[in-house]
Parts: C-alpha cells; structure tokens; sequence
C-alpha cells in the first residue's frame, strides 16, 4: 500500500498528517510526501521525518490534483490511498483493518467511514453501501484505497481544480470497475474546497462533472 500526502505551506497541520501515517502498523507501506514547494517551515517537518519517509519531492507541482498525480507516479505499492496535509488515519492499525476485512480481489476500489470535521463540530460520515455515485462520492477521497494501476491509468484531471476525485471515480464506475465499502473508520478530515462553495453551486459542480460521463 502506498500512502500519498501532498502539501503546501502547512507547517502547523502536516506534523500530524505524517505522524498518523508513520505510526501504521501495515508491514509493507510506502509512504511518498509531495510538496508545492514550501517557504513556512513544512520542509522543515518533513525532513525531520525522512528516515520514516520512503521518498518526498519538492517544487511546484501545478496544484493539488498535480501534485497527487505526480505522487501516484512515483508509487509501487499495488494500491494507493491520499491522506494530504491535516488530514490523520484515526488509528495506527487501520490500514490493515482494511486489508483484512474481507477477499478484495475483484475491486478497483475500497472505501470506508471517515470523520468529517468544520468549526465548532465534528461527525462521522458513514459511506454507503453501494457507491452510486450519483451525488457526489458519498466517501471521502481519503478513506479510498484504490488499485494504483487504475489510478495513474486514469489519473486525476487537473482541469477539474475542486471535483477531480469525483470525476476519477466516475470514470472508473464508467469503466465498470469494482467499488466495494468496508465497515472501518479510516480518516479525520477538515471540509474544504467545495465545502467553501454555496449549496447550490456544489450541485450544480456535481450535477456537470456527473453529465461529463453519464450525460443521459
């Protein structure tokens, strides 16, 4: 399994991103750090965790989405799973609960619960069953552990700057691949991105990135 994070000048967040990540206790993790190119001190924390760090690169990286496709890249682990600055695995033993829930031959993807948090609250976000995919993922992208073949094949559209996870999914649900929920909480996160937008330009970004791929 090959952990990403990506990040950029969170010097105050990526401490316990990395921590949460080294502390697995899944005997054949790969971890790679991506950074923007950092001035705030992240590279600072990141090279006092190098030993831990089975490879981390520097520089710019065209955003986000550039930089964990640039990660993806660089991985070897047969499958892949993104937990970018301030976001934590909620304990040190989740990725093997993962791996050990069940037979996950057949699947493209694998996804769990996470915790969601905001100001002033904190709540879990149980995924569904079945991924339709028809309103956004239903699971956040850091609970998802998805086959890195598939992942660099398709990769995530940079052009998509807030929903490229969404329309990775979708492509894979397109492709016929496999989604498979597995009853574990992976991840702490903090809304961001489309969370900041308007209720109703969140559906009208889901609603075109859904009519991308499925345009009836």
């Amino acid at each position: 399994v090959t952990v990403v994070t990506v990040v950029l000048n969170q010097v105050d967040v990526i401490e316990r991103t990395v921590a949460s990540v080294v502390a697995q206790d899944y005997p054949a993790l790969e971890y790679i750090v991506v950074d923007g190119g950092s001035t705030d001190g992240t590279l600072d924390v990141i090279k006092r965790y190098e030993s831990r760090i089975s490879r981390w690169v520097s520089g710019r990286d065209g955003g986000p989405y550039g930089g964990m496709n640039r990660g993806a890249a660089l991985a070897s682990g047969e499958w892949i799973v993104f937990m970018n600055g301030g976001d934590v695995f909620v304990a040190s033993d989740v990725i093997s609960r993962v791996f050990a829930s069940c037979d996950l031959g057949e699947c493209a993807v694998v996804y769990g619960d996470g915790i969601v948090c905001g100001p002033g609250y904190r709540a879990i976000e149980r995924a569904p069953d079945v991924a339709t995919l028809a309103d956004g993922n239903g699971f956040s992208h850091q609970a998802a552990f998805v086959r890195t073949k598939l992942q660099t094949a398709y990769g995530f559209d940079t052009a998509e700057p807030v929903a490229a996870d969404y329309d990775l999914f979708l492509k894979l649900r397109r492709a016929g691949q496999v989604f498979r929920h597995v009853d574990v909480l992976v991840c702490e996160f903090f809304l961001g991105g489309v969370s900041t937008m308007s209720h109703a330009e969140t559906i009208r970004l889901r609603h075109r990135v859904y009519k991308k791929h499925f345009p009836r």
